[in-house]
């Protein structure tokens, strides 16, 4: 909250300091706040066994191109 009140007199330029002031109006800002987008990286790796077989893990169902969006960069 920013409280705006006069310091001088803007007629004869009479410090106002300790002049009581008397609220007059009011008015509100509406605003976003800043997205600051959190990046995760999801690497898959490959194992081979010793009978030869090579082993690769998958990737989360969720994660079906090289970039993709989470949930709540859905919402926008």
């Amino acid at each position: 909250m920013f409280l705006h009140q006069p310091e001088f007199c803007s007629h004869c330029g009479n410090d106002l300091k300790y002049v009581e002031a008397e609220f007059l109006k009011r008015r509100q800002i509406i605003d976003i706040p800043i997205i600051n987008p959190e990046y995760t990286e999801q690497q898959i790796f490959k194992k081979v066994c010793r009978c030869g077989f090579c082993n690769v893990y998958e990737f989360p169902t969720q994660v079906n191109a090289n970039i993709s969006y989470g949930e709540n960069e859905r919402v926008f």
